[in-house]
């Protein structure tokens, strides 16, 4: 199953990064980057039940009376 979501964003990279190179699109490539190493972690969190970060935690126990 593992090597079915590797490949899947390793297809990604291929069909996507050649273009924006090519264009010369850097700021397009750092974002395309970003999105795709947290659609990595996103991904690989569901696959082995990690806990995922909720930035609103702290806020629940402030704001909840």
């Amino acid at each position: 199953m593992i090597w079915l979501l590797i490949a899947i964003y390793l297809a990604i990279i291929y069909i996507e990064v050649p273009g924006l190179l090519r264009e010369k699109m850097y700021r397009e490539l750092g974002l395309f980057t970003v999105v795709l190493v947290l659609g990595i972690y996103l991904s690989l969190s569901q696959f082995y039940d990690w806990l995922l970060f909720n930035p609103f935690a702290p806020w629940i126990d402030v704001l909840m009376p």
